[in-house]
């Protein structure tokens, strides 16, 4: 882990708290001039931290995401990968089980997916800072049974569920994988699976879920 990395820990263990440099030396076992450089250098990455005399440093999280953060908050270990932008969350994720030995399950979070993929191909308008867009890539062994039309379902259901947890909203279904609120679709749930053609059994399952949280900034794009 880089000395920013670690500094990063720090301030998301700390968040909306002062933090002094001194304290923050300390810890990391390097000189209040590696601080300041290593704060520098998380400012430039669009982290938003204040400095005051007196008082230190403190981190005012922002609609950037970072997986040290989701951790933090999930208070579980979970892998998870973040990225400003992705052609495609599912593509990555597919990628990632065909390309890597995956044991447990992968979360793949993106700000822009620059061609996000829709239900039969369709495309899914994917803009910065208005949604949330991630894919769970699941690797199975030949002795797990799926069913992929029930775990897009159910993916639904628990997305909708989180919603009314978290904003109070109720939404509602449309062909299992579409979710509307007042009859304007607000996201969707893509499900593929990576098939071994020996056996012609799944080796992994992909669950792509799209939100739109916020009204765009820019235009969607016309087919």
């Amino acid at each position: 882990m880089t000395t920013v990395e670690k500094l990063f820990h720090i301030f998301v263990n700390h968040a909306d708290e002062w933090v002094s440099g001194e304290t923050i030396a300390s810890e990391l076992h390097i000189s209040r001039a590696a601080v300041w450089k290593a704060i520098n250098k998380l400012t430039e990455a669009g982290f938003m931290i204040e400095s005051q005399r007196g008082l230190g440093y403190r981190y005012i999280p922002n609609e950037k995401m970072t997986s040290t953060e989701i951790q933090h908050l999930l208070g579980v270990p979970m892998a998870i990968r973040v990225f400003d932008s992705l052609d495609s969350t599912n593509r990555y994720a597919k990628l990632a089980l065909i390309d890597e030995t995956l044991n447990a399950p992968l979360v793949v979070i993106s700000n822009i997916q620059t061609h996000g993929v829709g239900h039969l191909g369709r495309s899914f308008f994917s803009p910065s800072q208005t949604g949330l867009y991630l894919s769970i890539a699941l690797p199975l062994t030949f002795q797990d049974t799926v069913k992929p039309h029930l775990l897009t379902i159910s993916t639904a259901v628990a997305v909708a569920k989180s919603i009314r947890t978290l904003f109070g909203v109720d939404l509602q279904y449309q062909w299992l994988n579409n979710l509307y609120l007042n009859q304007q679709k607000v996201g969707g749930i893509l499900t593929e699976g990576i098939m071994t053609l020996e056996s012609q059994t799944f080796s992994g399952l992909v669950v792509g879920i799209g939100l739109n949280l916020t009204p765009p900034h820019t235009t969607q794009p016309q087919p």
